[in-house]
């Protein structure tokens, strides 16, 4: 199947290294319910969303009990703060001329039985194609510190230019939902 995907260059994070990782970006174009690459039935969850700090504190809820049913409750909270930052950052810096809200899909899926323990994929996609650019903030700065974050939380984290805007792809490893617990 090929994919629709071209990720630019400038992408942050790099293109994906890896069949597994590159798998996430096919979970863009599968229909709610789909069957996952890896073997095993995917759960996905599918919200579009006008932001707003009530919109997207309502969408993390929902992730997170979906997380939690889904049998991965370790991760929920992880992966409800990926969500949130997510969602938070189109609000406030997404620029799309002529909109006067903004809007986002947010699309949460599970990979289970794929080599190493699976994976969880998080993909928040938005209309400006403008990939952003991470920068150290000064020890002060309130703001700054969103996309370290995801990217110290998740196994990997790319952004992906495409589609009239960009998808943030955001990779939890499934196996890491159990260290806790084993």
């Amino acid at each position: 199947m090929q994919n629709q995907y071209t990720p630019q260059p400038e992408a942050q994070g790099g293109v994906p290294d890896n069949e597994l990782d590159l798998d996430m970006v096919n979970l863009l174009n599968a229909p709610v319910g789909a069957h996952s690459v890896a073997s095993g039935v995917s759960t996905q969850l599918k919200e579009e969303l006008v932001l707003s700090e009530k919109a997207i504190h309502h969408v993390k809820n929902i992730v997170m009990e979906s997380v939690h049913m889904w049998g991965y409750g370790p991760l929920a909270f992880e992966v409800g703060l990926v969500v949130t930052e997510l969602l938070t950052n189109v609000m406030r810096h997404a620029k799309v001329p002529g909109v006067a809200q903004k809007r986002a899909r947010c699309l949460v899926q599970s990979l289970p039985g794929a080599q190493e323990g699976g994976r969880l994929v998080v993909v928040v996609h938005d209309d400006d194609p403008t990939v952003p650019r991470e920068r150290l903030p000064a020890d002060d700065a309130t703001s700054g510190r969103g996309l370290p974050l995801v990217r110290g939380l998740t196994h990997c984290f790319v952004f992906v230019p495409g589609n009239g805007g960009k998808d943030a792809v955001a990779v939890f490893r499934l196996d890491d939902a159990y260290e806790e617990t084993a």
